[in-house]
């Protein structure tokens, strides 16, 4: 097992997950129902779920394209997106 992949997926997943939707909805949902286990529960499942497809569209993926065409479309994906929130009108 190569820790060093384990420690920057676990870092940077946990920094993208700070403040998002689903921190938040974790947030609402444990001060609503006050069950705070069921809901951590709940959340580490769904969670782990949602990254358990996420690895293995990832493993597919890195079979048909290759590395260095995936961090490509990703860097333009993710610049393109960033141009597009900048550029979006106040709602």
């Amino acid at each position: 097992m190569d820790l060093r992949v384990l420690w920057a997926a676990c870092v940077t997943i946990f920094l993208a997950e700070i403040g998002d939707k689903t921190q938040l909805a974790v947030f609402g949902g444990t001060a609503t129902t006050g069950k705070p286990l069921e809901i951590f529960l709940g959340a580490m499942f769904g969670l782990a779920a949602a990254t358990a497809i996420g690895v293995m569209l990832g493993q597919v993926m890195g079979t048909l394209v290759s590395p260095k065409l995936l961090r490509i479309a990703g860097g333009i994906l993710f610049i393109g997106i960033g141009l597009w929130l900048l550029m979006k009108p106040e709602a």
